[in-house]
């Protein structure tokens, strides 16, 4: 069972997404803001994977995306946004993740970085 922290402002897509994780075997943690997220980060050590939403009303996400690798370097990063992004070493992002997105697309991520999960 691995930790995933969803960053999400929008509510039902928030608890939608939890609820998709817990049902396929992951501890979810959840956070709703820039703020709430770098809490997490520094309270949490065993965070596996973060799906974070790009635009969050306190910012935008990428922003903080460095801190979060110096604070848990083996956390996987994937940017969830109905907007294109080049992923790459310059952003320090693992993937992208268009939304909206399915279950199956998030089982892909899931097996993708959560391959012993």
């Amino acid at each position: 069972m691995a930790t995933i922290l969803v960053v999400e402002d929008e509510k039902v897509v928030l608890d939608v997404t939890s609820e998709l994780i817990d049902l396929l075997g992951h501890h979810c943690l959840t956070a709703a803001s820039l703020k709430e997220t770098m809490a997490i980060f520094r309270q949490q050590t065993d965070i596996a994977l973060v799906l974070l939403d790009r635009s969050l009303p306190d910012g935008d996400s990428l922003e903080q995306v460095a801190e979060m690798k110096r604070l848990q370097p083996a956390a996987r990063i994937v940017i969830c946004s109905g907007d294109p992004l080049e992923v790459g070493k310059t952003t320090g992002v693992d993937a992208y993740l268009a939304k909206p997105f399915t279950l199956e697309d998030l089982q892909e991520i899931l097996h993708r970085f959560l391959p012993d999960h």
